[in-house]
């Protein structure tokens, strides 16, 4: 039996947490090394009216990839699902790792005016876990359609016979 969060010591989650890295980022590879296409690795920052945008559309590229690597177009915390309108299926367990960062909060003083200033500056990252949609259940979601910038090497890649989507 598997030791929980609490049980385990911090080598132990170090270790645990070093696999999931590796997992997730041999699965990327793997995905792409076959040529398999990924669907849903989309980059949308701003939603057409009346429609919102999943909070993973907005992640890292690495972060999506891993997210779509799992076979899904979203992924949630817990918490997440629950302002969607969702819960997460009982016994269902988190299956998608990705990158946090984590940020520390330093207070210096401003050398001008003798103030003290926050500032937060980057110290590492942590895997958080995050459910697909297709393991919760409620409120159905509409998905706004994913529109390509206007690129110019887009035609370029379409004249060469690439295939963009």
């Amino acid at each position: 039996m598997k030791k929980t969060n609490d049980k385990l010591t911090k080598t132990e989650r170090e270790r645990r947490d070093a696999e999931r890295m590796q997992e997730a980022i041999d699965r990327v590879l793997a995905k792409l090394e076959s040529g398999e296409k990924l669907d849903y690795v989309v980059n949308v920052n701003r939603a057409p009216a009346g429609s919102t945008i999943p909070p993973c559309w907005k992640y890292s590229l690495l972060n999506r990839l891993i997210i779509a690597s799992a076979g899904t177009r979203d992924a949630r915390t817990f918490k997440q699902w629950n302002d969607a309108g969702r819960s997460v299926l009982k016994g269902e367990r988190a299956s998608i790792f990705v990158y946090e960062p984590v940020f520390i909060k330093k207070e210096k003083e401003n050398e001008e005016t003798g103030e003290s200033e926050s500032a937060y500056i980057l110290i590492g990252f942590r895997l958080s876990a995050r459910f697909a949609v297709e393991q919760t259940d409620g409120d159905p979601i509409e998905y706004p359609e994913a529109v390509l910038p206007d690129f110019p090497m887009i035609e370029v890649a379409r004249r060469m016979g690439l295939t963009i989507e």
